[in-house]
Order: C-alpha cells, then structure tokens, then sequence
C-alpha cells in the first residue's frame, strides 16, 4: 500500500467554517491546511477540530493564516487523508491582520519572536502555550510561501462545484419541481452589504434567518434583488448605494492591484454591473462569525471578499436566494487572492465594452482639476480628503447649515411653466436687483428641482449658479430683447433649456436621471431649506 501523504505538523489555511454543533453535541469546526508538499489545493487535508466548548476551537481570520497542530491523530476517510483532534490536541492559529498590505518578501525579512503589532496567535491550549524562535520563523515562512501561492493560485478545492451568481435562477418557475436547487457549490464573491434580521422577527413562531448579506461577482444581468427584510438597519446599509461605496472602492483597489499596464491613469470603473443577490444565514455561529467576528477576529463587512462553500439557492417569501446552512462555510479572502483576478478582468472588460450599469451602485468621481489634480474633497470629509457620499435622509437629519454630497435622481422640475407648447421657460428665471443697472437688465435661474433616492425626497433651490451649470444656459439668454436677433438667441435658449428639463423628467416610468451632485442646507425664518449647490459639471450616470 502507498502510504498516505505526510501529515503537515504545521499548514496554511485555505478554507474554514465557524463552529457548529456535530452530530454527538460537541462543538466542531473544519479547517483546510496545506503545505510546501501540496502541489495543488486538491492535496489539501481536512483537519476536523472538536470540543465542548466552542471558544476551544482553533480561531481561524482569513485565508492565508497559519494553523499550527499537537498531539493530532491522522486517519482515513471515504479514501482521503484527514486529521481530528483528540482531548489531547492543542492548535495555534497566527494571522496577519494586515496581511493586504504587506507583501510575502517583507514578512520573510523579520527576524525573532513574532511583534505583537503585527501578528496576531490565538491557542486552544488549556494552560500555556510553547512558542520559540524556531516556531516563529517557520510560521513566517509558511505564511509567505502561503501568500505566494494564493496570489498565483486557485486556492479552490474542487472546480466542478464552483458557480457564479450569472447561474442562478431568475425566477422560481424556472426551477424544476424535481430539482429545486437550481445552483449548489462554493461562490468567491463580495459582500456589499449585512443586514440582520430584526430582533422582533426572530421571536416568531417560524424560523427566519437571523440576517442576509448582499453579495456580488459582477456577474449576472445589472440588476439588484429585492431587500428581504425592510428595516432602518436595512435602509442605512443600502442608503449610499447598492452596492455602496465600501464595495465599489473594493473593486478599485483590485483594479489598481491587478493593473500590470503601471499606466498612472488606468481606468477605474465609475460603477458596478452586475446582480446583487441575498445570502440567508440561518445558524446562529454563522451570523455571530459575521456582525461580531468569532472571539478576536475581526466581523465580515461590506466591502470584505469571501467564499462562501457548500452553498445553494432556493425560494423565499421575499424571492430567490442563497442559502448559508449548517453544512455551508464562509471564508473572507486576503484581496491578493488569485481567484479575485479573474473576477476583476471580467468585469472590467464588461463595463468597458457595455457600461451596463447597476442604477443603484454608488459611482466613484473621477474629476481633476485644471491643473490636472485630484479635486478637493467635498461633503463631510473636510478640504483635501476624498468624501464619503452620503444620502438625502441625512441631510434632513443632520443639522444646518450643512453641505453634502449625495447621489440621487433628479426627477422633476416643479416650478409651472404650463403645459404642452404653452411652457414658457421664462418662468424660471427672476429679474438680479443687485446686477441690473438703469441701462441693462441681468436676469438669474430661481427655481425648484425635485429629488429622490432610496432613503427620502427633496425639494431643491436652484440659483443662478446651480441653474447655470445644471442646464447649460445663461439665464439672461431667455430674456428677449427688442431686436430680432436677441427674440431668435432667446428662443434658442428656451428650446435648449426645455430639452435638457425633458430629459430629466422623461416619462413617468423612466425613475429621473442619476447625478451625483453638492447639497448646501440653512436655516431661514426658522425652517430649514436646501439649496442645490454649484459645481464645475453634474456628474451624470448615463442609462
């Protein structure tokens, strides 16, 4: 007989599940560890860990930790190789919390026992723990062994189980009643968003998830499913976008990592495509793992890569969607992960040669300055630093005066103008006291604009300044004069004026234009008011 593979004393992780509850009552996790003697993933052990108590068990971060075992026993089963911890067993676990921002040359310099700032080691041992010099260098350069081989492997265990979310069921009918899993396997994606179930529906007579992530691939049709539970948690995950900014910068970040061109001015995604889709976590570990990471580490976040394992789709009241159960595994990845290269090449070239947008993904600015600088930032960040966006809620809830960056739809003009052919884009604009001279009338855009976004709806002044750069049109150019060639320029204005107000309002199914655009908020008379603030250009998120 060939007698089995050595058994790694000590292994990176390459996949892990949060603890749950075996078959006998003990508390189990599995974790998947491989070393310099694995050729591939598919030679990777399975190292089952048990214990009563569950903070016992080993406390595994991310992809790419470093798992050290004692006092193991190693067996056979259905013809692999596996590992399973004894009472006797004592397991350390050493992660890196900044694994994506160090690199695997620099780890393999360090020298010593392992700094407290940069490592971090849990240990199941009862007691205490021996940890030399020795052990440290070996972790060291496992961890960085491990960290090449995930930048340049897949460190997936079996592609036949593999999907995409552009494999799901678009509807439930489309499912056979024989087969009603229309997807099951492991699914790489990002989180862009967790929302948990609120606590009064947990206490109903029928189980319920105790809360949903929202998760994208960048693939699929660019649309969003239905939020399954609506709540203020939910509203506010969602109220800078879906997906938001955390994922969308995430995206970047890979797009700039990947990027082998090292052109200073690669192009960046301005917004996601793709379908977001719900995850449903229904054990308790599960969700504990994600709010409030498992004893030291770190909750699952949006923005934050994962792969979720053994994980299926199936109907809901609420609709479609995957299920995360008591057999399925999440585990976040490192953003140096190879298998996150495929998902950024095939997005990249999809919004390249598509655009087909998601209307509710947040949108990244790329605007410079004359002198080819980044912008200043605007909204809640202060001068000089890049700005969050933030929602139209916000900006009734916060305190004036205020000014806010906000992406939302413009949807409708609500100053009357008439109807038909009788508008009259006069109405519009007032006659400037200030700038008008005995001589010369000066004419300014004084009108309301309205808005909406997923959180609420506002009402918008448009001053001269604003009402400039959002149609394109000097309000003066509206006023005619006594000449024919002043009545035509006029004309010509108001034509150009009532197009770009067509295009805003559209019809009544068209949900407005998307604009990011500056909100300023004052208080006058007691009452507050909020004014659409003038920029350089409106940024438009064409349809």
């Amino acid at each position: 007989l060939t007698p089995p593979p050595p058994t790694p004393r000590y292994g990176v992780v390459i996949a892990f599940s949060p603890p749950r509850l075996s078959i006998r009552g003990d508390w189990m996790t599995s974790v998947t560890i491989m070393d310099e003697t694995s050729k591939n993933p598919t030679e990777a052990v399975v190292l089952n860990c048990f214990d009563p108590d569950p903070t016992k068990l080993p406390r595994c971060a991310q992809i790419g930790d470093v798992i050290r075992c004692h006092r193991i026993l190693v067996q056979e089963w259905d013809g692999n190789t596996q590992i399973i911890t004894t009472k006797g067993s004592s397991l350390v676990v050493v992660s890196r919390p900044d694994a994506d921002k160090t690199t695997a040359a620099a780890v393999a310099k360090e020298k010593g026992a392992l700094s407290t700032d940069k490592w971090s080691v849990t240990s199941t041992a009862k007691m205490t723990i021996t940890f030399h010099d020795s052990d440290a260098a070996r972790v060291r350069g496992l961890w960085a062994w491990g960290a090449k081989m995930i930048a340049s492997k897949s460190t997936i265990m079996d592609s036949g189980k593999v999907f995409k979310i552009s494999d799901m069921a678009e509807t439930v009918e489309s499912v056979s009643a024989a087969d009603p899993s229309k997807v099951n396997g492991d699914l790489t994606c990002l989180v862009t968003a967790v929302i948990a179930t609120p606590p009064e529906h947990l206490k109903g007579p029928n189980p319920v998830p105790f809360g949903y992530l929202r998760v994208w691939d960048g693939t699929g049709p660019s649309r969003t499913d239905d939020v399954p539970v609506n709540s203020l948690a939910a509203q506010a995950a969602l109220a800078s976008g879906d997906p938001g900014p955390d994922a969308l910068k995430s995206v970047i970040s890979l797009v700039k990592d990947f990027d082998t061109s090292k052109k200073k001015n690669a192009a960046l995604p301005p917004a996601l495509c793709g379908r977001v889709v719900n995850v449903a976590v229904w054990e308790e570990p599960h969700w504990q793992f994600i709010e409030k990471g498992f004893l030291s580490n770190p909750p699952v976040k949006a923005g934050d890569w994962v792969r979720c394992r053994n994980i299926f789709d199936a109907s809901m009241r609420t609709g479609r969607m995957l299920m995360l159960k008591s057999h399925s595994a999440i585990s976040p990845l490192p953003a140096y992960s190879h298998d996150l290269k495929a998902i950024n090449t095939a997005h990249n070239k999809r919004w390249a040669k598509t655009a087909d947008f998601l209307a509710e993904s947040a949108i990244f600015s790329t605007r410079a300055t004359e002198d080819g600088k980044k912008a200043k930032g605007k909204g809640k960040k202060g001068k000089g630093k890049e700005e969050d966006l933030c929602c139209l809620a916000e900006c009734l809830g916060d305190p004036a005066p205020g000014v806010f960056t906000v992406r939302c739809s413009l949807m409708s003009v609500e100053t009357n103008m008439g109807a038909g052919d009788e508008r009259d884009a006069t109405n519009l604009i007032v006659r400037d006291a200030d700038a008008s001279t005995k001589k010369k009338d000066v004419f300014a855009w004084s009108f309301v604009v309205h808005v909406e976004d997923t959180s609420a709806e506002l009402d918008l002044v448009v001053n001269d300044a604003s009402g400039k750069a959002l149609l394109g049109v000097n309000a003066s150019d509206l006023a005619s004069g006594t000449t024919k060639a002043s009545r035509t320029k006029a004309a010509k204005a108001a034509e150009d004026v009532l197009a770009v107000i067509d295009d805003i309002e559209g019809d009544e199914e068209s949900g407005g234009v998307l604009a990011e655009i500056k909100i300023k908020s004052y208080v006058i008379g007691g009452e507050k008011v909020f004014v659409l603030a003038a920029d350089e250009q409106f940024e438009i998120l064409e349809e």
